[in-house]
């Protein structure tokens, strides 16, 4: 689904929905409820001319990105936190995926081991309440 970012968002994190403004998307934080998956795509290609945070970018305020939603599978997800297959994931601060604590809101699940710092395989579920 093409969407708006309402802030700079990075690749292959959470996005949650904005309450301010349609079909636009917030990089996702630790108690932000997903609603999918940022592009794996950088939304600029490599140049010495860009820093490394201008590289890992999907999409700057205003611009238009790629959001992975719920029954998408083989979508990468930034590992924030090692996860065995079949957990569920949460997003943490910076929007990467960890395994979902009792009482929150997962927004995919795991299809592989997850190693944190690494782009991992997961398939995106709708907004799933994981109990305590």
């Amino acid at each position: 689904n093409q969407m708006r970012a309402g802030g700079d968002i990075i690749v292959s994190t959470f996005v949650k929905p904005s309450t301010t403004e349609d079909h636009t998307v917030l990089q996702a934080e630790a108690t932000g409820i997903p609603c999918g998956i940022a592009q794996n795509a950088g939304r600029l290609h490599p140049s010495p001319d860009f820093s490394q945070a201008d590289i890992s970018l999907a999409a700057k305020d205003g611009e238009s990105l790629q959001v992975h939603t719920a029954g998408e599978t083989s979508v990468d997800l930034l590992c924030g936190g090692t996860w065995a297959a079949g957990d569920f994931l949460i997003p943490m601060a910076g929007g990467g995926g960890t395994p979902a604590t009792g009482g929150s809101w997962a927004g995919a699940r795991a299809l592989s081991a997850g190693v944190i710092g690494r782009l991992c395989p997961v398939e995106v579920l709708q907004p799933t309440w994981v109990p305590a």
